[in-house]
């Protein structure tokens, strides 16, 4: 399981490939109950390839969120890379967009919007900057 770059709960990313937290629940008391083995009869072939693959770049145009937005911008995915914190965009009229909390972990990849978030013209990026996919 490699550490998933986007902390919880900001942002919808379509390729989040960490374990929901009924799982993790599941994994702590099968090992606090002393890790049993199993059925042999239950256990599954090897697989021919990896189980992890990073979600590939979207198409659209590749640019860098930051500062105010001189356009509207219609966003797809982010480069999950860089140092930890918050992005987000802070709207004319006051709303608050989320993009993407970053952990500082995992491997650089991109992180697929579960839905395309549009950013109006005149939006502020705040937390730092992105790269991010846009049409």
């Amino acid at each position: 399981m490699p550490p998933w770059p986007a902390a919880k709960g900001f942002g919808d990313f379509r390729n989040d490939y960490s374990l929901p937290q009924e799982e993790i629940n599941r994994l702590a008391e099968w090992a606090e109950g002393g890790a049993p083995e199993g059925e042999p009869q239950y256990l599954l072939r090897p697989l021919p390839v990896p189980l992890f693959r990073a979600a590939p770049r979207p198409p659209g145009r590749e640019i860098r969120l930051r500062g105010q937005l001189g356009g509207a911008f219609t966003v797809l995915a982010l480069w999950g890379e860089g140092k930890a914190g918050k992005i987000w965009a802070e709207c004319t009229d006051g709303r608050a967009i989320p993009l993407v909390w970053l952990t500082g972990g995992g491997r650089p990849q991109w992180l697929v919007l579960r839905e395309a978030v549009t950013l109006p013209a005149g939006a502020r990026i705040r937390g730092g900057s992105v790269t991010a996919v846009v049409r």
